[in-house]
């Protein structure tokens, strides 16, 4: 042993060195060489840190997650598909609803149309029927009339005959 040195002291002092001689000799200073890397990330070693978080963060990486997370983030991302194809199925429903309302809503104003359209043919006949019968009214009357002017005529030749000779004959 050409020196002995404790090897946790951390002192920079000269320590005695013992010879095979017997001899007793200073020992020259020795200064511990530390290097020190810029970068102390990549100096430590992956789980210097007890927490994880801290560990990937001072080696600047992206901190290890956890079982529960991965299958929680998994999860996430599963629902959010599940929704984005509960929306499009929903959206793709109501655009069918929304056709087959207006569609229904077209019909019935087509029906509408038919029943109008159909009201203007009554119509159109009521007023032919309505003129032809004022037109027979008006021949009517201009018959009754003519009628009514004979039907005076002998009324009055009753009247004017004497009652009294129309008595005697009873």
């Amino acid at each position: 042993m050409s020196f002995l040195v404790d090897f946790f002291d951390n002192k920079t002092t000269a320590a005695p060195i013992v010879s095979h001689s017997g001899s007793i000799q200073k020992a020259e200073v020795q200064e511990k060489v530390v290097e020190r890397k810029e970068n102390t990330a990549e100096a430590l070693p992956e789980g210097f840190f007890d927490d994880p978080e801290v560990d990937a963060r001072v080696r600047k990486v992206d901190a290890p997650k956890d079982q529960m997370d991965k299958e929680w983030d998994e999860f996430q991302k599963a629902m959010r598909q599940v929704n984005t194809i509960s929306e499009a199925i929903v959206a793709e429903e109501d655009e069918e609803g929304r056709l087959d309302r207006q569609i229904g809503e077209i019909d019935e104003q087509i029906e509408c149309y038919r029943r109008v359209e159909l009201l203007r043919n009554r119509q159109d006949v009521m007023k032919d029927k309505f003129k032809e019968a004022m037109r027979l009214r008006a021949t009517q009357e201009k018959e009754d009339e003519d009628i009514g002017s004979e039907d005076e005529g002998e009324l009055q030749d009753l009247l004017s005959q004497d009652w009294r000779v129309k008595g005697a004959l009873l």
